[in-house]
């Protein structure tokens, strides 16, 4: 099947490179442009020094070399939800002397804008095979740079381990007073959901001196101090009643 969207290197693109390859400088793309074919669709050649008929100009949101293969240069350009009103059937790269360097057609799409109810960013990224993608650099507008997915994905660390930095999966509440999950991590709102109890280890919270002599709370752990205090009370309670024990047989 031949292919019926693609873009290519212009002619005038092609002798800028050829140039900067023997002189060892760069081409530097500065803008990105999208035009409606006049109406109708466009058939990209190397001879083209414009688009057919443009419609909108921009700096570009990033351009790079493809991981499947270096020799192709992609580059990307962001419409933003308040431009539009019109179709879009070609793309094209400019360099810093406003030759087009890159020209690619696309399938006929419609732009809307905010008005119409029906409009948000739109991505369009074209791809052309270059003899080296080193001799070409771009000027990029910063706010309108945006990672890909298939970027993102094959930058991803692996799962993390005990030996290993990583992507973690967060444990649930549930997970967590259970006690035997050894893959997810515990946020400090999901540790505070394992409390301790007599059968399963997990947080306490401590009992206060006058909680711990008055020896009904179930839920609260003592501490040294607490534990004094409340033998101190049990011993001094029993020494008065055995003084009062011992008065009593003393009276019969």
């Amino acid at each position: 099947m031949t292919q019926a969207y693609y873009g290519l290197l212009t002619t005038v693109g092609g002798a800028k490179l050829a140039n900067a390859l023997a002189l060892g400088t760069t081409i530097d793309l500065t803008h990105m442009a999208v035009g409606d074919g006049g109406g109708a669709p466009v058939t990209p050649t190397e001879h083209r020094t414009a688009l057919v008929h443009e419609v909108y100009r921009s700096m570009p949101a990033s351009i790079h070399r493809t991981d499947a293969d270096a020799a192709v240069l992609e580059a990307l350009l962001v419409i933003p939800p308040q431009t539009g009103g019109w179709f879009i059937r070609e793309v094209g790269a400019f360099d810093a002397d406003g030759d087009l360097i890159l020209l690619a057609n696309w399938p006929e799409t419609y732009k809307p804008v905010i008005a119409e109810g029906a409009s948000n960013d739109m991505a369009l990224k074209i791809q052309a095979v270059v003899e080296s993608t080193a001799n070409i650099t771009l000027k990029i507008d910063a706010s309108l740079q945006f990672a890909t997915q298939a970027w993102v994905l094959d930058r991803l660390p692996g799962y993390a381990t005990t030996t290993e930095p990583g992507l973690v999966e967060l444990a649930t509440d549930v997970e967590v007073r259970d006690g035997a999950d050894a893959e997810r991590a515990v946020t400090p709102a999901a540790l505070s959901a394992r409390t301790a109890t007599t059968t399963r280890t997990g947080l306490v919270e401590l009992a206060t001196v006058t909680e711990a002599r008055a020896g009904e709370d179930v839920t609260r752990a003592t501490t040294p101090a607490g534990t004094a205090a409340h033998v101190s009370d049990r011993l001094a309670a029993e020494r008065a009643d055995r003084r009062a024990f011992t008065f009593f047989m003393g009276q019969l």
